[in-house]
């Protein structure tokens, strides 16, 4: 969004029609776009002239499919991301021989995913939004009959899901299974969140993300005293885990005499 007006400026970004705290920049971003962040946003702009309301930009999180599989040997590996929540199902799962017993329960439907740790730090993994009796289980290993287990869960979710911590390190792979209770099957809900334990790893993983700036050339002209809006924010469409900007790019103009 493009305006101007003479300075000095300040800007209050809202969310849903609800005053964003510190948000006070010319500039939004939402790293690591998740559902909650899905929504209705403007900025008011003031200056010592008066005070304009832009239109809403609307901002949509879309829920990609989660990149699990039946088979052990056919899992996808997930790599350089803090953040991962899609959505999938275990309707045709089936449990395959030297398959272990999942938090040593009878878990029969399973599929599977791997994701290597880009940063040592604490790892939260949820089922939340399945709507079968879930169990879920972390190991390290290459193959079925040499797995290591380093977490397991069933039930401490809400409405039979479940939910773990873990301490990962930096490089390590990691399976991921999502199992039926007994034979139970049907939508999976998957939510997984790193939480770097060194502040260098925050800045390491901010670059991994895909980053757009808006620019524009136009910071020679003269706009009138007033904020005036140029362009307007437009609506979104974003899949989970990546930044978006909405961007006010500010043009300075002389006050009027």
């Amino acid at each position: 969004m493009l305006i101007g007006g003479a300075t000095p400026l300040s800007y209050q970004w809202t969310f849903n029609e609800q005053v964003l705290p510190n948000a006070t920049g010319p500039t939004l971003t939402r790293s690591s776009a998740r559902l909650e962040h899905a929504g209705d946003y403007r900025v008011i702009i003031t200056n010592p002239f008066g005070t304009l309301s832009s239109a809403v930009a609307h901002l949509d999180v879309v829920v990609p499919a989660l990149p699990s599989q039946d088979q052990f040997a056919g899992a996808v590996t997930v790599q350089n991301t803090l953040y991962l929540l899609g959505t999938g199902s275990n309707s045709n799962a089936t449990r395959e021989n030297l398959e272990p017993l999942h938090d040593g329960k009878k878990a029969v439907r399973s599929v599977w995913l791997a994701w290597t740790a880009p940063a040592s730090g604490v790892v939260s993994v949820n089922t939340l939004g399945s709507d079968f009796d879930s169990v879920l289980a972390i190991y390290t290993g290459t193959n079925l009959s040499n797995l290591t287990p380093v977490e397991s869960d069933d039930d401490s979710g809400t409405d039979h899901t479940s939910a773990l911590s873990f301490n990962a390190v930096a490089g390590t792979t990691y399976r991921i299974a999502i199992a039926g209770y007994l034979a139970t099957s049907g939508n999976i809900g998957f939510e997984l969140e790193l939480t770097p334990r060194r502040r260098g790893d925050h800045q390491l993983l901010r670059a991994m993300q895909h980053q757009r700036h808006d620019q524009d050339d136009r910071g020679h002209e003269h706009f009138p005293d007033r904020p005036l809006l140029l362009h307007q924010p437009e609506h979104e469409q974003r899949l989970l885990g990546l930044s978006r900007h909405h961007a006010v790019m500010v043009a300075v103009g002389r006050a009027a005499q």
